[in-house]
C-alpha cells in the first residue's frame, strides 16, 4: 500500500512514516496540504492519504476539496487525524473517509487504512 502522510508536526510525521514503512508499506511525507497536492500531481498516486486538518499554507479540508475535485484522485480513501475538536458537519461535507482524534493508536490506524484500501481496491496487495 502506498500512503501519503500530510502532517505539519515533523515528529508525528516521522513516527507515522516509520510505522507504515515497518509494516511493509510505502510512505511519502508532506508537511502541509499544498505540498501534499504537489506530490499528488505526479504519476505516483497513493492508495491512501492520512492528513491533519490544522496546517499552514493549506489546511486538510482545503486539500481534500482540491483532491475530490480532481477525477484521477477522487477514489483515494482519506483518513483525517486531528488534535482539534471534530466538526461533524465539516467532516461530512469534506469527502474524507474517516476522522479520528489524536492520539490514535497506530495499530488501529493501520487496520482502518488497510480496510479502506481493500474496499476501494479489492484486488490490491495491502
Amino acid at each position: 500500500m502506498k500512503v501519503l502522510l500530510v502532517e505539519d508536526d515533523p515528529v508525528l510525521r516521522a513516527v507515522l512514516k516509520q510505522f507504515f514503512t515497518l509494516k511493509g508499506h510505502e510512505a511519502t511525507e508532506a508537511e502541509d496540504g499544498k505540498q501534499g497536492l504537489t506530490l499528488l500531481s505526479g504519476e505516483n498516486v497513493p492508495d491512501l492519504i492520512v492528513t491533519d486538518i490544522m496546517m499552514p499554507k493549506m489546511n486538510g479540508y482545503e486539500m481534500i476539496e482540491a483532491i475530490r475535485s480532481h477525477p484521477r484522485l477522487q477514489r483515494i480513501p482519506i483518513i483525517i487525524i486531528t488534535a482539534g475538536k471534530i466538526d461533524d458537519e465539516k467532516f461530512a461535507a469534506s469527502g474524507a473517509s474517516e476522522i479520528y482524534q489524536k492520539p490514535i493508536p497506530l495499530q488501529q490506524l493501520l487496520e482502518r487504512a488497510e480496510a479502506l484500501v481493500n474496499q476501494v481496491y479489492p484486488n490490491s496487495q495491502t
